[in-house]
């Protein structure tokens, strides 16, 4: 990424991905299914930040019942550890985190399963205070 006048660079995402700096936020990756996108909104721009958590609960219900019915049950042991890992696992990969970033005109939507809760929280306050000091 090519530095506008006195722009600096102020966080970086662990890929490098995602890029705040003084004056945007820009996206620059590849998504899983081989798709290219650059996303550059100045932050004089930007309208809102969201982040978003979706995951399944049930499943880590099912994976609960699953354990006591290994105990529970009659010759089922190794079926209800199985259906616990199962469902556990599945738990934890269909569960989904989206950091989105909105102008009127374009989004930034990343997925960031790889960043912690609090390192996306530190992430929108940043964006949020730089783009504070810009307007004053």
């Amino acid at each position: 990424m090519k530095l506008i006048n006195e722009e600096k660079t102020l966080l970086e995402s662990n890929n490098g991905q995602l890029v705040l700096t003084t004056h945007r936020v820009r996206f620059d990756g590849k998504s899983t299914t081989g798709e290219t996108k650059i996303v550059s909104i100045l932050l004089d721009e930007l309208c809102s930040c969201e982040l978003t958590v979706k995951s399944y609960p049930i499943l880590i219900l099912l994976a609960a019942l699953s354990f006591l019915y290994a105990f529970v049950g009659n010759n089922s042991m190794l079926a209800g550890i199985v259906g616990a890992v199962i469902f556990g696992v599945a738990f934890w990969f269909t569960r989904k985190q989206t950091l989105s970033l909105a102008s009127a005109g374009a989004a930034i939507n990343v997925e960031s399963k790889n960043m912690k809760l609090v390192e996306v929280r530190e992430f929108i306050d940043s964006v949020e205070s730089t783009k504070f000091a810009i307007r004053i």
